[in-house]
């Protein structure tokens, strides 16, 4: 009997799904191939937690697996899975602040010795200030904004990546990208690291 062979790399979405709903069962792979990059940082970017992201991410291809059929355009199948992932996210961090209201709390950071303290260099301590103000900055923007965001500079996927996987044009990912560099400028420049730290945004995402 004649086995089907998964669709070579160049196959767009349509075909790949419509070759999952004929029965091949290996197909699928390429399409969790894909956009398992982008669906990790949607959900990091909600659960700013890895093993959280993960599980977020194992259960929106299991989701969308299941409900392939129901997919009725098969060309945006991109799309269809950002929203399983957003709406998953979501959930999973409204359970994670009900459940930390009835816990200890604990320090965020890591507790070091006065040794520690002196010998860690100045360097180490301002990057992680300036990764911590760039994460806080994008954090104040639209939520499409933010998803674009992450999954560029992030993520680093290419437009035309996040344009497939969003649904947007190459020129509607390029256009959001540009209004939101300049939010971010101007939100890091309002910060309290002043205005050699509001051109941080320059030195984080190239």
């Amino acid at each position: 009997m004649r086995t089907r062979k998964t669709p070579p790399p160049h196959f767009d979405d349509a075909e790949i799904v419509r070759r999952c709903l004929n029965g091949d069962t290996e197909a699928f792979g390429r399409l969790v191939e894909k956009y398992q990059g982008a669906v990790y940082a949607i959900a990091y970017a909600y659960l700013r937690n890895r093993e959280s992201s993960l599980e977020v991410l194992q259960e929106s291809f299991c989701t969308a697996y299941t409900n392939l059929a129901q997919l009725r355009n098969t060309s945006a199948f991109g799309p269809w899975l950002k929203e399983i992932t957003c709406h998953k996210a979501s959930q999973v961090a409204k359970e994670e602040r009900r459940r930390t209201k009835f816990e200890t709390p604990f320090p965020l950071r890591k507790v070091v010795s006065l040794e520690e303290a002196r010998d860690r260099a100045p360097d180490i301590d301002k990057q992680t200030d300036v990764r911590a103000a760039v994460l806080e900055a994008i954090d104040t923007l639209p939520e499409h904004y933010r998803l674009v965001v992450v999954l560029r500079y992030l993520q680093e996927l290419t437009y035309n990546e996040i344009a497939d996987f969003l649904g947007e044009s190459y020129d509607e990912v390029r256009g959001i990208l540009q209004k939101a560099g300049k939010m971010l400028r101007d939100a890091l420049s309002n910060t309290d690291f002043g205005n050699e730290r509001g051109s941080a945004w320059h030195r984080v995402h190239k």
